[in-house]
């Protein structure tokens, strides 16, 4: 009935509308009128006023609903509103449907507003305000040796742990390692700092021990001070590189897939109109993007583009920072301490266009300081870079100056780089009686000589002042056939004995896990051979193993690998020239964190620990199993990525049929390396369970739908004809 009147009205209108645009020439007014654009309804009743000589206008507001540019022509007004003559629009056609009263108007992609669609994915979070606890991960080993040496038994004790308090302000972490607590070697610290990220201005500070800045003649060194830099990953949305973008135009509203190197990387919708697809995800390196645009009739347009990506060309503007200063440490690994001397440097790269990067580094360290400045750029596919430093140490004045250039492709790609510096030259990570190289010169080429052949060839050289030259020559075809995969190699050191050493590998996955490979080699002599048989544990639980056989070294390596939440443990047995050596290894950690100790893996990214009153319950994170609740309702959820929302889901299938959980999923955003409790709250339904019979004493078929006294609720059997009726305790009817 509603549509019959609807109907009804319509045909009123529209008929009193006919009489309106007739009269229009002479008494211009608003009509109303349904609006076809390029065959496609954009609205109904639209007040559209026509002028002399069949000029229609339509309101300003039409045009914002509608997503067209407004005419840059002087409107006209009437009773409050502004018009502007569709025939105004550039390339437009617009003619009227007297028998469907409908304005139909033609117009092409341009008339449009553009759009512009993000390409990546990544989406900006924030993150929470983390909580205070303790981890702890160890790396336990033990071992032992016998046999025809002589020597007798040998047995190794060994660990690695690493320390952890994480908390709003930061985290503090500290490692210590000890290899042979047997023969009373003493504990040593590898690493003690504290860390605090700011995300909101994309930095990082760090006081303790780290590891200096890479520049591209840079040594780096370790050092125990203090360090101020950007630090890009605390912001997951914000892309520092130059990515590739895509524009294209349609006029009706069309579906757009993008595809780089033959890998879809992205689909989306757009609206009418040019539009841009902005940071296309594509791998780095070069390569070709294809845009394939459908529209709703099923009509398909076909764009392509090269594209060049490195993550040494920044984008314009931006820049990427990092100012550190403290004491050299020596002998790292060795002793505990071994700090000598100050240093300051400051590192700096900024994007000046989207293909041109500039670097600069300057280093104040005991007895001298160097600065220098260099550029990367991005030139047709190519990647080039060069720069120059100069030194000036105990009144002595070096310099030294590199140059690089790269290509990489799906059928060709090749890098060189070289470097050279004089005598007096002198630099950060240089000890006491070391002079800098007098060149280094390395290069490589790769190339696709079809879809399952391919080749690779490499050049290094080396001159020293006071280290060993070094020249050597590699080369390498590899060739797949189906599921085999074959790797022949030579390699060739030119300053030594000019030997050249062969090789073959044969490798053939046995499943999604395991892979078996077979390796001979030769230096012109009786060939050797290595085989082996391996299954990754991955990162799911489960076992893995290594079977291994060398008949160069006489070596036979049998290893087997248990993995679960609570970390990995290794058992090996080898032998070797009459020699027998066994291994007993565990890697894993622990967590203490909202009142609750519990055992984990190695923890490396950040965690969390899940709470519910219920035992037995499957947890998933970011759509992967973890395991199940302990008898305490606790389990601990490793691998989850900073700054990124990561959902945490709970199945409610394994909870009792009394209690219900109002939320199942959570989503958390935590900082690096800590941890967020998430506790879930479930609620005691007030039901009562029945059994339902039949006449002839089965029970209900389950899935059957019941009510109670005819009233809207419904409730479904389950097995065995139960059906549990909530708040009312009364049998069903």
């Amino acid at each position: 009935m509603p549509r019959l009147w609807l109907a009804r009205a319509r045909a009123i209108v529209l008929a009193i509308s006919s009489i309106v645009i007739l009269q229009a020439a002479h008494n211009p007014q608003e009509v109303l009128l349904q609006v076809v654009i390029n065959n496609q309804t954009a609205q109904d009743f639209v007040p559209i006023l026509q002028g002399e000589g069949g000029r229609f206008l339509a309101p300003e507001e039409f045009f914002t609903s509608s997503r067209l540019r407004v005419p840059a022509v002087a409107p006209v007004e009437m009773s409050g509103r502004k018009y502007y003559p569709l025939d105004a629009i550039p390339g437009s056609h617009c003619t009227l449907d007297t028998a469907q009263q409908a304005l139909r108007l033609s117009v092409p992609a341009s008339a449009f507003v553009s759009t512009a669609v993000e390409g990546s994915a990544r989406v900006s979070a924030t993150p929470e305000t983390s909580q205070t606890g303790l981890f702890l991960n160890h790396d336990f080993l033990l071992s032992g040796q016998a046999g025809n040496s002589g020597q007798g038994n040998n047995f190794v004790a060994s660990g690695l742990v690493e320390a952890g308090l994480f908390s709003p302000w930061g985290v503090l972490t500290s490692q210590f390692v000890a290899r042979n607590l047997v023969a009373g070697a003493h504990a040593v610290r590898l690493t003690t700092s504290f860390s605090e990220d700011f995300p909101n201005r994309m930095e990082t500070l760090t006081i303790g021990d780290s590891v200096s800045a890479s520049a591209p003649w840079a040594r780096q060194v370790y050092y125990g001070g203090i360090r101020w830099g950007s630090n890009f990953s605390t912001q997951p949305s914000f892309i520092p590189q130059s990515l590739p973008s895509m524009q294209g135009e349609a006029v009706l509203p069309s579906t757009v897939d993008i595809f780089a190197d033959n890998v879809q990387r992205l689909s989306t919708t757009v609206q009418p109109g040019p539009f841009s697809i902005n940071n296309v995800p594509v791998l780095t390196g070069q390569g070709t993007i294809s845009m394939v645009v459908t529209d709703i009739m099923g009509r398909q347009t076909l764009i392509t583009q090269s594209y060049t990506s490195s993550v040494e060309v920044l984008r314009k503007g931006v820049q990427d920072y990092t100012y550190e200063g403290g004491s050299i440490r020596h002998n790292y690994g060795l002793v505990s301490s071994g700090y000598q001397g100050f240093f300051g440097a400051a590192t700096y790269r900024r994007g000046i266009t989207d293909s041109l990067t500039i670097n600069g580094r300057a280093e104040v360290y005991p007895g001298g300081e160097t600065a220098g400045a260099g550029f990367d750029i991005k030139v047709a596919r190519l990647i080039m870079g060069g720069g120059v430093a100069s030194s000036l140490s105990h009144g002595r004045e070096g310099t030294l100056f590199y140059g690089e250039a790269s290509h990489s492709s799906r059928i060709l790609g090749f890098s060189a780089n070289y470097q050279a510096a004089n005598n007096r030259f002198n630099q950060l990570g240089l000890v006491t009686g070391q002079k800098p190289d007098v060149s280094i010169l390395q290069t490589s080429l790769d190339r696709s000589l079809t879809r399952r052949v391919s080749l690779s060839g490499g050049y290094i050289e080396r001159v020293g002042r006071t280290t060993q030259d070094v020249r050597a020559v590699s080369t390498s075809l590899n060739v797949e056939l189906r599921r085999v995969f074959l790797t022949f190699a030579a390699n060739r050191s030119v300053l030594k004995d000019h030997s050249i050493l062969f090789s073959m590998t044969m490798s053939v996955p046995i499943s999604r896990k395991t892979i078996a490979s077979e390796s001979l080699q030769s230096t012109g002599g009786t060939p050797t051979s290595v085989t082996e048989v391996i299954r990754q544990t991955g990162m799911s639980n489960g076992y893995g193993y290594l079977g291994k056989v060398d008949t160069g070294a006489k070596d036979l390596e049998m290893d087997y690998s248990y993995q679960n939440n609570q970390g990995l443990s290794t058992i090996a047995l080898a032998s070797a020239d009459g020699e027998f050596g066994w291994r007993l290894e565990h890697y894993g950690g622990t967590v203490f964190m909202g009142g609750h100790l519990l055992a984990s893996r190695w923890l490396t990214d950040s965690f969390a620990v899940v709470e519910m009153p219920a035992s037995g319950v499957e947890v998933s994170a970011n759509n992967q199993p973890v395991g199940k609740t302990g008898s305490n309702g606790t389990l601990l959820v490793p691998w989850l990525a900073p700054y990124q929302q990561n959902p945490i889901q709970v199945n409610e299938d394994a909870l009792p049929m009394d209690i219900t959980l109002p939320d199942s999923r959570r989503t958390v955003v935590p900082m690096p390396r800590s941890g967020e409790f998430v506790k879930f709250t479930t609620a005691q339904n007030k039901a009562v369970i029945v059994r339902l019979e039949l006449p002839d004493g089965q029970p209900v078929p389950a899935g059957a739908s019941v009510s109670m006294d005819g009233g809207p609720e419904q409730w479904d059997v389950t097995l065995h004809g139960q059906v549990m009726i909530e708040r009312r305790p009364t049998p069903p009817s």
